[in-house]
């Protein structure tokens, strides 16, 4: 499975990457540190999840979930968030986030999220893991 990291935090970038390198079925095809960057290296490496930053510099995850679900509809994007208040979970499904996680998630909730969104195992509209 394809996984591509964004987030603006090169200490979040890189502990995710430590993580996903623990699954041997997971393959990290890169990072981006913003959704407008995210969206370059998805349309050339085409992952099959995205960890999704919510707040970022020069494209907010939203947004960018938003664009790269129309680019991209067969690549699930997990929205990645200090807080998962009910208007952000609200403003990710609508984006098209298969689910939210907050960066307090522990690390097996984390590597469940990124197999269950990219076999694409998700409630219709997105869902949310507890935390």
């Amino acid at each position: 499975m394809r996984v591509l990291i964004v987030d603006d935090q090169a200490l979040i970038r890189s502990l995710l990457t430590t993580l996903l390198s623990c699954d041997a079925h997971l393959h990290l095809v890169g990072d981006s540190r913003d959704g407008l960057e995210a969206l370059q290296v998805a349309a050339d490496q085409r992952p099959d999840v995205v960890l999704m930053d919510l707040d970022m510099p020069r494209m907010d995850g939203v947004t960018a979930t938003t664009k790269l679900r129309r680019l991209l509809p067969d690549t699930h994007v997990i929205i990645f968030t200090d807080v998962a208040s009910t208007p952000t979970k609200a403003a990710a499904r609508q984006a098209g986030a298969c689910q939210v996680l907050t960066k307090t998630a522990r690390a097996v909730q984390i590597l469940s999220a990124v197999r269950t969104c990219g076999a694409g195992d998700h409630p219709a509209g997105g869902g949310t893991l507890p935390t």
